[in-house]
């Protein structure tokens, strides 16, 4: 069961307890909240009851200057990690706000997903095009962003003007023990290997097709392309049933979350069914949660989400409490 904590995003008066676009978030080893704005292009941290510590982020392309802060690692207890997409960079922060490090992306600009060990050495999913397919490879890369090693690939066929509305990209995760792990969200398996890249385990679970309903359709649609609707000339590629999986995390005790597309509806709310395993990768339960509420960060019994409220039209950030029965 899950008991709200607290909510940062609804105060109309303070500009620090407000989200123009809340892109990412993360919570450092003494729980402070670290929260990627992309539209304001700032990183707002906050303690742990919720209070607002400071703000800092420069729009632009210079020495420690950020184009759209994309994503936010954090690593080494309290460290903040910065996936600058424009400018093709990461950049390294302290909490307080200095900038430690630049570390150029080079010719792996496009790479997706990443994650940072507790020795800096970065993970993500990189992708190659080359005659209709996308060839994604996992990689593992040194501290200065150097290719260290492949642990897994996998091509995506693509057919020029068709956009599909799912992909069949890799998710990844690393463990308090620096294992990395990687989720198949077209099969629902996850992959559990050492800092090495040698294979621990791996997690299969059964699951049951999900029927993408016409109203679902619909909001996907608006999701992706907005109100004007798929654009001329490009087929928009919906599947019949959803993929089993829509993302998974990785908490302070090495459990496993896995949010899947099975849901169930409560009150007019559609509810999301995830799912826990324990370090060894046993199934050991289940919870439902608003579809509209992205978990961000499972940590000390506690789950971090991304709440879209369509009655304000603004995102906030959620605190819940994980109760186990």
């Amino acid at each position: 069961a899950l008991k709200e904590d607290l909510t940062i995003g609804r105060d109309t008066e303070d500009p620090n307890y407000m989200f123009s676009g809340l892109q990412h978030m993360q919570v450092d080893a003494e729980d402070y909240m670290v929260v990627a704005d992309w539209k304001e292009t700032l990183i707002k941290v906050y303690d742990k009851t919720g209070k607002h510590v400071r703000s800092f982020g420069r729009k632009g392309q210079g020495p420690g200057e950020i184009g759209v802060p994309a994503y936010v690692a954090i690593f080494q207890g309290n460290k903040i990690v910065i996936n600058d997409r424009p400018n093709g960079k990461f950049i390294f922060f302290s909490r307080e706000g200095d900038v430690l490090k630049v570390v150029p992306k080079g010719k792996y600009g496009t790479i997706q997903r990443f994650k940072v060990d507790s020795e800096g050495n970065f993970y993500a999913l990189w992708g190659s095009f080359d005659q209709g397919k996308i060839t994604y490879e996992l990689k593992k890369y040194s501290p200065a962003f150097e290719p260290l090693a492949t642990l897994a690939s996998f091509e995506e066929t693509r057919t020029p003007q068709v956009v599909p509305a799912y992909s069949s990209a890799l998710y990844l995760q690393i463990a308090p023990d620096d294992s990395i792990a990687w989720l198949d969200p077209v099969k629902y398996e996850i992959t559990v290997a050492d800092k090495e890249g040698r294979v621990l385990r791996k997690l299969i679970k059964d699951w049951e097709p999900v029927k993408i309903t016409e109203a679902h359709e619909k909001r996907l649609i608006q999701q992706t392309w907005g109100d004007r609707g798929v654009r001329p000339g490009i087929k928009f590629e919906i599947p019949k049933y959803f993929p089993p999986v829509f993302a998974f995390y990785i908490d302070d005790e090495s459990r496993i979350y896995v949010r899947t597309y099975d849901y169930i509806t409560k009150d007019g709310v559609q509810l999301d069914r995830y799912d826990i395993f324990d370090p060894e990768g046993r199934y050991i339960a289940k919870f439902y949660h608003p579809r509209a509420e992205t978990a961000q960060v499972f940590r000390k019994n506690k789950m971090y989400a991304r709440v879209e409220e369509e009655v304000y039209g603004i995102d906030v950030l959620r605190k819940y409490s994980l109760i186990w029965e």
